[in-house]
């Protein structure tokens, strides 16, 4: 990841600009590649674009920290869509999930690409609301290191 504000003054210390174009596209899952733009340990903020296969269909899931989104590309379906009462998200539209936000399956027609700030947590859940898996800073940060070093990198 090329971060292009190196060398900049003490009024601009801290300040990250990234070549997002040039940051690889890594694995999250079989159908799911991201790039971890930014990432807290202290907030446990991350925010990070996410490229997702046409036909995904992601499990039930909630939210411990609010999440927001840009469909850059393509539609998300939550909940079964606008059809079934959910909600379709297609390219252009923002959308804000609330901490403590339950959804069911969310379904991609067709290759989504999503830019999303996630300010905590979230949880694949099963049937009865049991957690499945958690997906926080620290295993977005180790599912990075993982594809960088398949890629050869750092």
């Amino acid at each position: 990841m090329e971060d292009r504000m190196k060398g900049t003054g003490p009024a601009h210390e801290g300040d990250r600009l990234i070549a997002a174009d040039a940051t690889p596209w890594l694995p999250m899952n079989a159908s799911t590649r991201f790039r971890l733009l930014r990432c807290s340990r202290e907030t446990g903020q991350t925010t990070l674009m996410l490229k997702i296969a046409a036909g995904t269909r992601a499990p039930a899931h909630t939210h411990f920290g609010a999440s927001e989104y840009l469909v850059l590309s393509g539609t998300m379906e939550l909940d079964g869509g606008e059809l079934a009462g959910g909600v379709t998200a297609r390219a252009g539209d923002y959308g804000y999930e609330a901490t403590g936000a339950v959804h069911g399956e969310t379904f991609f027609p067709e290759e989504t690409v999503l830019y999303f700030t996630r300010y905590g947590p979230s949880a694949t859940i099963g049937e009865n609301q049991q957690i499945l898996s958690v997906l926080d800073w620290k295993r977005l940060s180790e599912l990075q290191a993982e594809g960088l070093a398949q890629l050869g990198g750092t």
